[in-house]
């Protein structure tokens, strides 16, 4: 393994602990709205005001949860790589970087809210911002081809993961853990203008 490679394992893993940490504190935070986060150090470093702004969210799905299913896809590639050869272990870095970039974007949009908007500093999330930016500069940095030559480079893999029904299984595997992950997270409660909580599961009362 090359240093290169194991920077990029490094950042890829730094951040899936980062984002698996975000992720239950979110839930821990929607399943108990009155809990005070493990990193809500004061008003000013404070995860919970992060988690629960509108920023928290990006289509009803948390932040957090992207995140984590964006490591955990990068370290997908990078295991079926080392172990089933696809993607060809040259192309790794270049897949990485491509699939960064709009990580990174979010990631600045993110860190620019909470800094000048929200006006607080999540730990959890910097530490996602700096792995994110990690593996995007690791993955350029082992592209060692001219990008023009992508086109064809994926043209090959794809040739190559049908021959290897294990990296297919691989591929599937992560997809149904990540739907399964997004539909298996708390959903927060709703409230009646009252202010009581809405139960629909419950059952309607008994008409007199």
């Amino acid at each position: 393994m090359t240093s290169r490679a194991t920077f990029l394992l490094f950042f890829a893993l730094l951040g899936l602990a980062a984002a698996s940490a975000a992720t239950w504190v979110h839930a821990d935070l929607v399943r108990h709205p009155d809990l005070s986060s493990v990193c809500d150090i004061s008003a000013t470093v404070n995860c919970t005001e992060a988690y629960s702004s509108a920023y928290g969210k990006l289509g009803g799905v948390p932040v957090s949860v992207l995140g984590l299913l964006f490591f955990a896809g990068l370290l997908v590639v990078q295991l079926s790589s080392r172990v089933l050869g696809v993607p060809e272990p040259a192309h790794v870095g270049a897949y990485v970087f491509l699939l960064s970039l709009p990580g990174v974007a979010f990631a600045a949009y993110l860190a620019i809210a909470s800094w000048f908007v929200l006006r607080v500093v999540c730990l959890l999330c910097v530490t996602i911002d700096i792995a994110t930016l990690g593996v995007c500069v690791v993955g350029a940095l082992m592209t060692r081809f001219p990008f023009t030559s992508l086109p064809g480079r994926i043209a090959r893999d794809l040739e190559r993961l049908r021959a290897r029904p294990a990296a297919v299984v691989l591929g599937a595997g992560f997809v149904a853990a990540a739907i399964a992950l997004v539909a298996l997270f708390p959903r927060e409660a709703v409230y009646a203008s009252g202010g009581e909580t809405l139960d629909f599961a419950a059952p309607a009362p008994a008409a007199e």
